[in-house]
């Protein structure tokens, strides 16, 4: 969820779909204060869980393009993969460690689970347990990208890039096939169907995919590829809004859903990284939506925090509950205070680390 499409030019649209990806992830888990039509609507919609699965596609199409640029400037295996982690633990340690030491200073009850989050290994939890961890649950998608970060590096550096569009679409077969084991291993529909480590792989195989024919056959934004491409989003959107209506609460839903939001938001990052027109690159390319989607992966970090943050406050300072908790005052609150925080720990903490990385440039 971290950003790094400057190291492969930057794509200021993709940061836009950033910014609309973890406001769906906030807005669902902050929904139960708001009003009931808006809760159920949210929850219906299921914006957390296309927030993530967003992140994931678009997770595998940059980190692949990187490490194709990567491999294609630098001969040496040994320097481009030691390059590739450097900057990786720069971006994305420093905030993640940061809130993990302070919670572990503050809240007693993540000493209890702090082993899980310190080794990512959150998304693991719910194997055992048929539920997220109690305190940073949402860290579960970070493991998840980072176990893939282990072994997807070492493929890319060391695969040629035709076999390698192979291997990434091998990568979109396991994940449904992963689920169907689970569903049957767990006896039904299991939370470790979305949260075990091989089952985002039909996302990040697919953004994996489209990188490595984004960049072995140069495409441009009007090639025949990139048409199909989009023609094949919008079929599995349409494909995946038939299926949620009718079988949403099926073992089939659970099982192939994903793949088919796996091509919904590939096409859509896939033109992104050329740029909108129109109405949608106004939206996309606005200033402040860009700057959300840079500073997205903090907001993610932090936001489950902010309502215990809130509640605590008003305990403080012996505030009403009658005023201060209704949702039109407690959530421009919460949102300023999720901003603030945010942006504290980028431009204070992890921007002066992260200028580390041009020394794995």
């Amino acid at each position: 969820m971290s950003n790094e499409s400057s190291s492969v030019g930057h794509m200021p649209h993709l940061d836009g779909i950033r910014a609309f990806a973890v406001g769906g992830v906030i807005l669902e888990h902050w929904a139960s204060g708001l009003p009931r039509p808006i809760r159920e609507t949210v929850a219906r919609l299921d914006l957390g869980g296309w927030g993530v699965e967003c992140f994931f596609v678009l997770s595998g199409f940059l980190i692949t393009l990187l490490l194709l640029n990567s491999k294609e400037r630098t001969p040496s295996f040994a320097t481009a993969l030691g390059h590739f982690y450097s900057r990786r633990a720069l971006r994305i340690f420093p905030a993640y460690y940061l809130i993990l030491f302070i919670g572990l200073l503050t809240v007693p009850s993540m000493r209890e689970v702090i082993g899980w989050h310190a080794l990512y290994l959150s998304n693991l939890y719910p194997l055992w347990h048929d539920t997220f961890v109690p305190i940073g649950g949402h860290f579960w998608s970070l493991a998840v990208e980072e176990q893939f970060y282990l072994f997807w590096p070492l493929v890319v550096l060391l695969t040629p890039t035709r076999p390698l569009m192979y291997v990434a679409l091998g990568l979109c077969v396991v994940a449904p096939l992963t689920r169907w084991a689970l569903w049957h291993a767990m006896g039904g529909i299991h939370l470790s169907m979305w949260t075990f480590p091989t089952t985002a792989l039909d996302l990040l195989g697919f953004g994996a995919f489209l990188a490595c024919a984004k960049h072995r056959f140069r495409l441009q934004a009007n090639d025949v590829f990139v048409r199909r491409i989009r023609f094949a989003g919008l079929a599995a959107f349409m494909a995946y809004a038939i299926a949620m209506i009718e079988f949403s609460d099926t073992a089939e839903f659970a099982i192939f859903a994903r793949s088919l939001i796996a091509l919904v938001f590939g096409a859509l990052i896939l033109h992104a990284s050329y740029g909108f027109s129109g109405i949608a690159g106004r939206v996309f390319g606005n200033p402040l939506v860009v700057w959300l989607g840079v500073i997205s992966y903090g907001l993610y970090l932090f936001h489950p925090f902010v309502p215990l943050i809130y509640a605590y406050a008003l305990g403080v300072f012996s505030l009403s509950v009658e005023t201060w908790g209704v949702y039109y005052i407690r959530y421009p609150v919460m949102v300023t205070l999720l901003l603030g925080m945010t942006a504290a720990s980028f431009y204070l903490w992890e921007q002066p680390i992260r200028r580390y990385r041009k020394y794995f440039a």
